[in-house]
């Protein structure tokens, strides 16, 4: 009993922390994992449902979703061109196309196998589609106007990267091994890849408006926000979430846009409100995660206390810690645990 009243109350502390200042926009999607806004349609990935989903934003919420095209395999990342959306399936090492003009859409392959090695993230740069291959430790790209496209190996030796965002000649991509953000110029007679911010965690998709990068992290739970305007780049976390798994992120004008894909919804978050309205503390935050046997916890200004919680709601380690120090894992049963941080903030990990 004792067992479960505190796991009652953990769940508690996340239902009443992690629900401000969020408004759902439709919640009858199956695990939606990114999301790609097109004048005002939302386009979104339904990783389980093996579809593509949209939804009107300028409709009263909560909205359905109309499903656009179905019978993919865990379709994850999209790009727009011309009249064609472009479709990543990792797990068949396959990107498709559909012309989403039509009325009864129908999948064209573009590419399969060859390079192709578990691909992720994509984006458009002239005629050229850009591809985080995740599993190849590189970016790809290919001609997608060539008779036969073919991928050729871009910038290599990034360790998975997953998320990938251009905007102008700048080409941003994650990497959830490292746990960086790597900037390319594209315009560069020789590219090459140069770590662009440190701390960023498990990114599944990046977007950025004006001067704000924005990471969906889906193991940390959060999403964070990076400042591109300043000399110093910091991760600072901006929404956090229960246990929802925020895997995309889109942003429109003031609205910030959501896929939690463990929630099987999309929500909606307006920046007209404070960011303290947003976060429980800016500045605190975990890595590695996943980790094996140390994590570490950013942004503490003093030393603080700590309870790690196995998912049966048992404490299974206590101790202190401040910001330059690390907490020893590797004993604790490999799985999600939790990790509350004195009375400030409690965070999810994944001891691998």
């Amino acid at each position: 009993m004792k067992l479960l009243l505190r796991l009652l109350t953990i769940c508690l502390f996340f239902t009443s922390v992690y629900s401000i200042a969020q408004v759902d926009v439709s919640t009858d999607l199956s695990s939606p994992a990114n999301l790609l806004l097109h004048g005002n349609d939302l386009y979104i990935t339904e990783f389980a449902g093996g579809k593509i989903s949209k939804i009107g934003i300028t409709g009263t919420l909560p909205i359905t979703a109309t499903t656009v095209v179905s019978g993919l395999n865990g379709p994850t990342s999209m790009a727009i061109k011309d009249n064609f959306l472009y479709i990543t399936q990792p797990f068949d090492n396959k990107i498709s196309k559909i012309d989403f003009t039509s009325a009864t859409p129908t999948v064209t392959d573009v590419l399969v196998g060859g390079l192709l090695n578990i691909p992720y993230g994509m984006a458009f740069y002239g005629n050229d589609l850009y591809i985080a291959n995740n599993q190849g430790n590189e970016i790809l790209k290919i001609d997608v106007t060539a008779a036969t496209p073919t991928a050729t190996v871009f910038v290599n030796g990034i360790i998975n990267p997953y998320a990938l965002k251009i905007v102008g000649d700048d080409l941003y991509t994650s990497s959830v091994e490292d746990q960086n953000i790597y900037h390319i110029d594209l315009s560069a007679t020789a590219p090459t890849a140069t770590e662009y911010a440190s701390g960023s965690g498990y990114t599944t998709q990046i977007d950025i408006s004006g001067d704000a990068m924005y990471l969906a992290q889906y193991y940390e739970e959060t999403v964070s926000k990076i400042d591109m305007s300043v000399a110093s780049l910091v991760v600072n976390t901006f929404i956090s979430f229960g246990s929802s798994g925020p895997f995309g992120v889109a942003v429109n004008g003031g609205d910030l846009y959501v896929a939690e894909l463990a929630a099987s919804k999309v929500t909606k978050h307006s920046s007209s409100l404070s960011v303290d309205e947003f976060t429980i503390d800016s500045k605190l935050g975990l890595y590695p995660n996943p980790s094996t046997d140390e994590i570490r916890i950013k942004g503490l200004k003093v030393r603080e206390n700590y309870n790690i919680y196995n998912v049966l709601g048992q404490v299974v380690k206590t101790g202190s810690v401040s910001s330059v120090e690390s907490i020893n894992i590797f004993n604790l049963n490999s799985g999600v645990h939790f990790i509350q941080i004195g009375n400030k903030q409690t965070l999810k990990f994944v001891k691998e």
